[in-house]
Parts: C-alpha cells; sequence; structure tokens
C-alpha cells in the first residue's frame, strides 16, 4: 500500500490550502510550542476547527522541519495504517477475513483515495478516519462483551476523531446501523439508542464548533447566495456521481465546479434530479425489500452506511464552491465497497462453480484500480500540474484557471499566465481572488494604475481578502503612498495575522520614514512567523545598524 504512495513523498507543497495549513502558517511552522498547541484550540484558521489535525501538522514541522516530504511520508503511513486497521476491523465485525481483506484492499487501492492521502492539508481526512475505524473496532469489543472500558475507549476515539475532522458526526448513526449487521443485536432497541446518547453529546459539541468556525470564516454559502433547492439537487445528484467515481474514476480532479457558480448555467437540470432522486429511492427499497424478504442485511446497512455518511459533505450547508470531491469519498465508500464484495461472495457461495471467475475478478479490478491510482497520483506533484488536469479535465472552472494562471505567474510566466486568468475572470467576474491574481500580473507588467484598479475591484467584493488588502499596500507603498500603504498592510495583518511578508512590507515603509526602532519590531515579528527566512534577517539586521 504505501509502496504505491511513496512517490508522492517528492511531491511539493499545492497553493490549495497547503499555504493555510502548513507552508504559510507561522504557528503550524513553529513545532509543538505552547503558542502553537493554544492556537490550535482556539483558532478558526482556514474556517475549520480541527485542533488535533494542526498539531499533527505542527508535530512534523518540528520533526522535519518545513520540507514537504515529511507531511507526505506521514499522510502516506497513515493511510496505509487505516488500510490495515479496516481490513482487522472488518475481519472482526463480519468474521469473514477473505471479505474483509477484499474490502480493505480495494478501498485502499481505489483512485479516489489519491486526495485525501497525497494532499497534505487532507491530513485531516486520513488521521480523522484513524479514529473512525479504531472506533468501530472498539465499539464491537463493547457489544461483544468486553466491559465498559470499551465504551469508554469508543467515546475518546470518537472523540479525538472529531478534533482531527467533523466528518465523524454521522458515526454514532453508523454504530447503531453495526447493531444489526453484523453484529445483530436483536432486542432492545431502547437500550441500544440510550448507549448512543453520550456519543450524540460528544457529536453536537463538536458540530456546533465547527458551524461556527465556518460561518466565522466565512466558508459557509447563504441561502440568497445558493437556494435550498440548488442544495437539495446537488446533494441527490451528489449520490449517483459518487457511484459512478467509484466505478468509473476518470477525469477525476480536485474540484468540481457546483453548476450554480458558474453562470450561465443554473443548477443541475430537473430531468438529472429526477433521475437521481428516483434511483435513490429505488436502490433503498430494493435493499428494504432484500431485508424483509430473504432476511439480507448487509445491502441496506452498507447502502445506509453510504448514504448517511455522505450528508455532512452533500452541501446543505454549502462550504466553498465544489458540488463534490473526491476526499468526501474517504469514509462513505468503506460501506458501499463492503456491499458489494459481500453480494459478489454470497454469489459465489450460492454458486461455486464462479469462484474462479470471483478470483480474477477481484484481481483484475485491484490491478486496474492501482494502474489508475499510480496515473492519478502524478497529478498532484505541484500546484501546475494539480490546476493543469483540472482545467483539462472539468467545463467552466474558474477556481482552476485562476490557481493556474497565478501558480505560472509566481514562477515568472507572466504572459503565460494572463490568458487563463482572464478566462476565469470572464466565468466569474465576482471572484475577489481572480481580480487579486489579475492585478499581480499587470503590476509585473508595470500596468500599476490597471492593477490597482483590479485590487480595488477585488476589495468591493470581499472586504475581508487579505492578500487584496496586502497587494494593493504594496502596490502603493511603491508609489511613496505610504499613508494609505501601511493602513491596508495593517488590516491585512489583522485578517490574516500569520503572514511575515505582512511585516517585512510594514518594516520597509518604517524604515522609508526613519523609523528604524519601528521597523526592527516588524521585522522581528516576521522572524517570529517563520524563523528562518533570510530576507527577514538582514532586513532586522539594517534596522539595527539604523540606530532600531
Amino acid at each position: 500500500m504505501c509502496v504505491l504512495y511513496w512517490p508522492s513523498v517528492g511531491y511539493d507543497f499545492v497553493e490549495v490550502d497547503d499555504p493555510e495549513f502548513v507552508s504559510a502558517n507561522g504557528y503550524v511552522r513553529q513545532g509543538l510550542t505552547a503558542e502553537t498547541i493554544r492556537w490550535a484550540f482556539t483558532t478558526q484558521h482556514a474556517s475549520n476547527w480541527i485542533p488535533l489535525s494542526f498539531l499533527s501538522l505542527a508535530l512534523d514541522s518540528q520533526l522535519f522541519g518545513v520540507e514537504p516530504a515529511g507531511y507526505h511520508r506521514v499522510n502516506v503511513l497513515l493511510h496505509g495504517l487505516n488500510a490495515a486497521l479496516l481490513f482487522l476491523v472488518l475481519t472482526q465485525l463480519t468474521q469473514r477475513r477473505w471479505i474483509a481483506l477484499v474490502a480493505a484492499g480495494l478501498w485502499a487501492v481505489h483512485p479516489l483515495r489519491v486526495e485525501s492521502v497525497v494532499w497534505i492539508a487532507e491530513r485531516k481526512d486520513v488521521l480523522s478516519t484513524l479514529f473512525w475505524i479504531l472506533c468501530m473496532g472498539s465499539y464491537a469489543r463493547f457489544v461483544r462483551g468486553g466491559g465498559r472500558r470499551w465504551y469508554l475507549v469508543t467515546a475518546g476515539c470518537l472523540s479525538l476523531g472529531l478534533l482531527a475532522k467533523a466528518m465523524l458526526v454521522t458515526l454514532p448513526a453508523v454504530l447503531f446501523l453495526l447493531d444489526s449487521w453484523p453484529l445483530r443485536r436483536e432486542s432492545d432497541w431502547k437500550r441500544r439508542v440510550v448507549e448512543k446518547i453520550p456519543l450524540m453529546f460528544i457529536v453536537v459539541a463538536d458540530a456546533a464548533a465547527t458551524i461556527w468556525a465556518q460561518r466565522s470564516g466565512g466558508a459557509v454559502s447563504s441561502l440568497h447566495l445558493l437556494s435550498f433547492a440548488d442544495r437539495l439537487a446537488n446533494a441527490l445528484v451528489s449520490y449517483l456521481r459518487y457511484i459512478e467515481k467509484l466505478f468509473w474514476p476518470k477525469d477525476l480532479a480536485y474540484l468540481y465546479p457546483h453548476p450554480a457558480f458558474a453562470p450561465p448555467d443554473h443548477g443541475w437540470p430537473a430531468a438529472v434530479v429526477a433521475a437521481s432522486a428516483g434511483t435513490v429511492a429505488a436502490v433503498t427499497l430494493l435493499c428494504v425489500w432484500l431485508w424483509r424478504r430473504h432476511q439480507l442485511r448487509y445491502p441496506l446497512v452498507g447502502w445506509l452506511f453510504y448514504l448517511g455518511t455522505l450528508v455532512p459533505v452533500l452541501g446543505i450547508f454549502q462550504v466553498g464552491v465544489q458540488s463534490m470531491a473526491d476526499r468526501y469519498s474517504y469514509v462513505p465508500h468503506m460501506g458501499l465497497i463492503l456491499l458489494l464484495v459481500c453480494a459478489l461472495s454470497d454469489l459465489v457461495r450460492q454458486r461455486p462453480l464462479l469462484r474462479p471467475a470471483g478470483s480474477v475478478l477481484f484481481g483484475l479490478t485491484a490491478a486496474l484500480l492501482i494502474f489508475a491510482t499510480a496515473q492519478q497520483i502524478p497529478v498532484w506533484k505541484n500546484g501546475e500540474t494539480l490546476f493543469r488536469a483540472a482545467v483539462e479535465r472539468t467545463e467552466r472552472n474558474s477556481h482552476a484557471l485562476n490557481g493556474l494562471g497565478a501558480t505560472l505567474a509566481r514562477s515568472g510566466r507572466i504572459e503565460e499566465a494572463q490568458p487563463f486568468l482572464q478566462r476565469a475572470l470572464d466565468i466569474d467576474p465576482r471572484s475577489a481572488e481572480a481580480h487579486v491574481n489579475f492585478g499581480l500580473v499587470l503590476a509585473a507588467q508595470s500596468q500599476e494604475s490597471q492593477a490597482e484598479e483590479h485590487y480595488r475591484t477585488a476589495l468591493r467584493l470581499d472586504p475581508k481578502s487579505s492578500e487584496a488588502h496586502v497587494n494593493l499596500g504594496t502596490l502603493l507603498a511603491t508609489q511613496g503612498r505610504l499613508d494609505e500603504a501601511e493602513r491596508l498592510l495593517q488590516i491585512g495583518a489583522r485578517l490574516d495575522p500569520h503572514r511575515w511578508q505582512i511585516h517585512l512590507n510594514l518594516g520597509l515603509i518604517s524604515l522609508a520614514r526613519g523609523d528604524a526602532r519601528r521597523a526592527r519590531q516588524h521585522f522581528e515579528e516576521g522572524l517570529r512567523l517563520d524563523p528562518t527566512n533570510a530576507t527577514l534577517r538582514q532586513r532586522r539586521e539594517q534596522a539595527v545598524a539604523a540606530g532600531g
């Protein structure tokens, strides 16, 4: 398992979330200090409340420094551990080793896992799932006579998993499903409900913290931007799209644009939504019929596992501009794959002559999935490869076009970047981020007045954009408009207090005014956020030499 993903250890950070989580996050980069621990438990950074994930990344920083290889290595090892634990827990639950091996193996090597494993910022995915699997295993021990201590272990694993990512909010419901199959707790359903109440209290507390963080960070779209009908329609369509990607993992991308956010599209066509709703209802009724008529429990349990665990990420509480994401299938596909493997196993058991064909089918499927995963992993080599793949594989993806343009601009390929940024603005002229990046390109071409116009447009569209404040402030500083530049940079520092670049620019403004003492303070604050930065160290020495 780890061998398959090991090439990613040599990959770079990507420009999506990795800067906020690691590469430009001063708290994470300084390691496991008291300040980092306090920040992790109190921050709403990146519209998340995931203290355990931030602390895990900070530990990596302390152990491996700021190079991406160490972070990648831990992600790969965590996924390998998850695969091994899933095999052990499914064996414990089903008492059928081969079913557990096939289900865990297919789940682990599927190309939809790549995003969760290779994306450093998705440490929260692989880490939280570790506790999800441990929680299922400890609960099985509790049910089968392990005693109260195993219930406490279950509650502890749930709590730790929620501190890594809120995806575990559906876990108490999943445990209730496991009571029916494969644990087969036939009687006393009231006791089974009461057992879940303490777990639900833990879930509700974490859900409140998560919603608070996402709303505080402006990540949750309001109903006037995306109606409830659009949200429900996308949820129904996504159920089938995740199944489609399971069977045919083609054209995978880090972001699939929500059609309601990409004019002139206005959400999913009614016929597509109706077909999706009908399919979900039909499969559900079929599973219920199999339970009642043939006493087959695993189809309904596996199907409801899939439907239920996707609920938090279906967009009912829309976060971001995506309609779905490969990483969101990391847990839900466990239930669906287990259902399919159990169905194939039952078919082979009833018809022994099919056993060789079943073995060939499994081997061929595993080989094809491994090949597809090996082809998908290099997409995440760096930001340019990631954005190019998304531009090529999706339509009207303004986020990917903007990302590709910004990446090319940062590498000095200004003329190559400009058409991508223009296309991004043509698709979504309301994108503050695209206006900021287009302004950077224009400034690099000495078109300062046009760049200023785009920066100010970005500020009108998003008054909380730190990038817009900082870039406009930096541009004005080069023109000698120091008062407005300083005001904009100070606002940017309040909006994003862990960016060392802001303090560098504020220090340069102070030096230009002859205030060496204040300049030294800014440079030292920048060094606190990035202790290894040679430019800040040099500027601090300059300020000290000037009497600061």
